[in-house]
């Protein structure tokens, strides 16, 4: 289940992946932001209804799912990835979920941002 919440999580705390698939996305390979946001919160859903996650990784779901709640990004500015704070908090603490799940956001990214790779959130 780690994995999953990972793999939710991934697109949202990964600025590379960002920078590729919304600022540069093309025809068949892209995020909707939208749809991180709906993973996220899909991620928030599956970590409070799972056993076995640490403290800290419940304490830093529930403080992701409190900013998705609370937060309102603005998506209109192409460049909201890096210039809006709601965005880049909400990344941040997707990061630091990430991290207190064990998940490899590294290896994951060298996957997905490897040649001939694409994604269609």
């Amino acid at each position: 289940m780690r994995q999953l919440i990972g793999r939710k999580l991934a697109p949202l705390a990964s600025l590379a992946s960002q920078r590729r698939f919304i600022l540069r996305a093309t025809y068949d390979a892209y995020y909707l932001p939208e749809e991180l946001l709906e993973n996220a919160a899909d991620a928030v859903r599956l970590g409070a209804s799972t056993e076995g996650l640490s403290t800290e990784a419940k304490g830093e779901l529930v403080e992701l799912g409190r900013l998705l709640h609370e937060s309102a990004p603005d998506l209109s500015s192409p460049e909201f990835i890096t210039t809006d704070s709601c965005w880049c908090a909400l990344r941040v603490t997707a990061q630091r979920c990430l991290l207190a799940l064990g998940f490899d956001l590294a290896s994951w990214e060298s996957e997905e941002l490897s040649p001939g790779s694409g994604s269609t959130e």
